[in-house]
């Protein structure tokens, strides 16, 4: 049936039994949900926390699935801002700081940043070994650390399958700190 999101639907560390969120197929089941976006994203940095405005959030789980429905963003008046490409903060999917999670069958659309977005905000916490306070991200900026350091938070062994991502301002699928990423048969159109 037709389920309306009023807030983030999230599933996180205070969740440790939930492995996984299914609906009965895309044509079956059909999540929407329309909150309003304040302010921007900083498209300079990439730091925006926008965590709150996601339809789904997956965040700390280490072995989660997703599959099996269509979500759809539906406060139109929200997806452009003349001027402005990347400006969204509004992810349909948004898996953070999380390994092991994949995303299958799933139909998502009318987002204005990513239909599904694979990050980080750990990395943009202080490095507890950084003798000035820099963040993760900072140090690796600066050439401080490489991309390599295994203290890095990354997200490890995360996919996005056969699903369909189409009519989102940004991209269908966007990622950032992540390793052993996999997009594999998927339809992207028209984001």
């Amino acid at each position: 049936g037709h389920i309306y999101l009023s807030n983030v639907l999230r599933i996180d560390d205070r969740f440790a039994n939930v492995k996984g969120l299914f609906g009965d197929g895309f044509n079956k089941t059909r999540i929407t949900f329309d909150k309003i976006q304040d302010g921007e994203h900083d498209a300079n940095s990439n730091s925006t926390d926008n965590r709150d405005y996601a339809g789904i959030l997956v965040e700390n789980k280490n072995g989660f699935n997703i599959g099996s429905f269509s979500l759809e963003y539906t406060a139109k008046d929200q997806f452009y801002r003349a001027g402005k490409s990347y400006f969204g903060r509004v992810n349909g999917i948004y898996v953070n700081d999380s390994s092991n999670v994949l995303v299958t069958d799933v139909r998502v659309s009318g987002v204005n940043r990513a239909g599904v977005f694979f990050g980080s905000t750990k990395v943009y916490e202080v490095d507890p070994r950084s003798a000035t306070g820099k963040t993760y991200f900072n140090r690796v900026f600066s050439g401080e650390i490489t991309e390599n350091d295994p203290n890095i938070p990354l997200g490890v062994n995360n996919k996005v399958e056969n699903s369909y991502l189409y009519n989102n301002r940004v991209a269908g699928v966007l990622f950032g700190f992540q390793k052993n990423f996999v997009v594999n048969k998927n339809n992207l159109s028209s984001n």
